[in-house]
């Protein structure tokens, strides 16, 4: 199965009844969303690489690229300056923790542009990594791993590595134990290979070349992780096992051991084209339990369950229905099964629909799958709702403001959010977030947009329907703001906001004022970039704003309108943007479009003040803005047209 099929296998998974129909529940969430920073524990199941290069092909390879060679779109086209790092090259691995890849994924890098992915499940977040992590790993380095395994490793460390090999002294480490292995990087694998391990394990250093060592180190990577590593699934079809010859050469030196004379290389090669693979059952069964996370909140007992099966290379779904028992259990039975098939089970309670994560057979043998479905009662009550922390970036381009955003959202209570307001007929809000007057060319994360995140052009308000589950979310996004030479930022939160924002402005570009950021002087390095570090710690009342001031022409923008200057006005593409801009932002963005004249100027800057002094007016005047808000924002613009003409006398002077 190609990775395209497989992602759309995920996605389809993911997006359940995003096609809804009037009057169909909403989707509470397509994975388990957790802690703000969940713990990282290896989980029970291997993790599966035909779920992690979906996942990676879904979410990943518009910036690492399909094969991992950090080339990907936005990469290409400039919009990323730095490329991420290679991770077909082995000395980008070397050092990491399997774990520590997963902890990156789960908190995101926000100061490289890498949004958080705590939502989703454990096992998607270990698979992904766990596809990465083994990335540069070839068939041809595998077949040889397992050659210098079967013949130096196999007595000791047993043919699955779990240590039971008939040499093994008492104490052996399980090889093939994810959470002994996820905390070693390969490089303390090839060391201790290398040096031996005192009395219990020789040194292979002077017996094995520098390939051979690095080879069998991946082979052990092989024995933690369902499916053969390496990007070539990415362009390719998928294997569902590591090389057969692997598994021969595993075989024939287990057989070497017990006293028969080693098979050669060459008839181990020869042997694997007729080595069978573990056949699928016909039929499997699904099992898991349904629980409530609110305190007190019922079982729907005979609640209908629905498993949805998806098959390549259609994406053709199929489905059978169970009920659920008194003790929370449900159970389906004699299902039908075939190779590369995945698996969902999902329920409608309290007119949402909940799902658990998406399954794979691991274990043929068994034929059983055993699964997990949580479930909240609702609540519409927006007091459970604050904001934690936020992050800004800011560089410019073109067009203006290039602006990255991330905020993250605490649901207090142990019940899932969602207010009573519909987007449409089927379709109800469940945070809405007001962007800067003036933002467009709004950006979501992958299959996001449109399904869970929209914007209301109108209001120029994100709108996420997704309701928020006990615990933590973050949700990312980019837009543009068009500048010219000066410009004053506003961003209005309509709940509370108790923590930090940290805001990056591009380094050299402009000039930074805000009586509510502060500098420490610190400076970061992003994306090819330098940015001025500000930090603003706030404790917002709902319908407060952070808000800062710049001025001056940037680089990029100048020679922007330079060359629009020289074709007798606005290039047609900066036109194009502007009239297009001017349609998205509606009466409102005109305002923050006069305010955009305001720069070196002084007279200008003064005129965005008492622009923006008239636009606080017109706000609280319609009653959008809140009252205690207003007095002490329009205080603060006076204050500072007022220090402003003082320089300006002084100035004259």
């Amino acid at each position: 199965m190609s990775f395209r099929l497989s992602a759309l296998i995920v996605l389809a998974a993911l997006l359940l009844g995003g096609c809804a129909l009037s009057g169909e529940p909403e989707i509470a969430a397509e994975m388990p969303l957790p802690t703000p920073v969940p713990e990282i524990t290896a989980p029970d199941r291997l993790p599966d690489l035909a779920v992690g290069a979906a996942f990676y092909a879904e979410h990943c390879a518009e910036c690492h690229g399909d094969s991992g060679a950090g080339d990907g779109v936005m990469v290409r086209d400039g919009r990323l300056r730095t490329p991420p790092p290679d991770f077909q090259d082995p000395a980008t691995m070397r050092d990491q923790t399997l774990t520590g890849y997963v902890r990156a994924i789960t908190e995101g890098n926000v100061m490289a542009g890498m949004p958080p992915f705590a939502r989703y499940s454990a096992e998607e977040r270990w698979a992904v990594a766990a596809y990465v992590y083994t990335g540069w790993l070839s068939p041809d380095a595998l077949a040889r791993g397992a050659e210098v395994y079967a013949t130096e490793c196999l007595s000791c460390h047993g043919p699955g590595g779990a240590g039971d090999g008939p040499e093994a002294p008492e104490i052996m480490p399980d090889l093939s134990d994810l959470r002994v292995m996820s905390a070693r990087s390969d490089a303390d694998l090839y060391r201790i290979t290398y040096d031996g391990a005192q009395d219990s394990m020789p040194a292979f250093g002077s017996r094995l070349s520098e390939a051979d060592l690095w080879a069998v180190v991946g082979y052990l990577r092989s024995l933690t992780v369902v499916g053969a590593p390496g990007f070539p699934l990415m362009t390719g079809e998928l294997r569902t096992q590591t090389p057969v010859a692997t598994e021969v050469a595993v075989q024939a030196a287990a057989t070497a051991v017990q006293g028969t004379a080693p098979v050669a290389t060459e008839e181990v090669s020869a042997t694997a084209a007729v080595t069978e693979e573990v056949p699928q059952p016909e039929t499997i069964t699904v099992t898991g339990h349904v629980t409530n996370g609110t305190a007190g909140g019922a079982i729907p007992v005979g609640a209908t369950l629905t498993l949805h099966m998806f098959d390549p290379p259609e994406f053709a779904e199929s489905n059978v229905q169970t009920t659920l028992n008194a003790d929370g259990s449900y159970t389906f039975a004699d299902v039908p099964h075939q190779a590369e098939r995945s698996y969902l089970v999902s329920m409608e309670y309290q007119d949402v629909f909940f799902s658990s994560a998406v399954y794979t057979l691991t274990d043929p043998v068994g034929a059983a799958i055993n699964t997990a479905v949580e479930i909240f009662d609702l609540t519409t009550d927006p007091s459970v709702v604050q904001i934690e922390a936020g992050v800004m970036r800011v560089t410019f381009g073109r067009f203006g403001l290039e602006v990255g955003e991330v905020l993250s959202f605490t649901n207090t209570s142990d019940r899932l959010y969602l207010t009573e307001e519909h987007l449409t007929a089927s379709r109800r809000v469940a945070l809405r977030i007001p962007l800067p007057p003036g933002a467009t060319g709004l950006g979501f994360e992958p299959g996001l947009q449109g399904s869970r995140l929209f914007f209301d052009e109108e209001q120029g308000v994100v709108i996420d329907t997704q309701p928020l589950r006990p615990g933590s979310d973050q949700i990312f996004f980019s837009y543009l703001i068009p500048y010219t030479d000066g410009a004053i930022i506003e961003q209005e939160f309509v709940y509370p906001f108790n923590g930090e924002f940290h805001l990056l402005i591009e380094t050299g570009q402009v000039q930074f004022e805000s009586p509510l950021f502060r500098s420490n002087g610190e400076r970061v390095d992003m994306g090819g970039s330098t940015f001025d570090a500000y930090l603003a710690e706030v404790n917002f009342a709902p319908g407060e704003a952070i808000s800062y001031t710049l001025t001056g022409m940037p680089a990029v923008v100048a020679a922007a309108q330079n060359a629009g200057q020289s074709q007798s006005g606005l290039s047609p593409l900066v036109l194009i943007l502007v009239i297009v801009g001017l349609a998205l932002i509606g009466a409102g963005g005109f305002m923050f479009l006069l305010r955009q004249e305001s720069g070196r100027s002084t007279q200008k800057t003064a005129d965005a003040l008492l622009d923006q002094i008239a636009h606080l007016d017109d706000q609280h005047d319609q009653g959008t803005l809140n009252h205690d808000y207003y007095q002490r924002r329009r205080a603060e613009l006076k204050a500072e047209l007022a220090e402003l003409m003082r320089r300006q006398d002084e100035d004259a002077r």
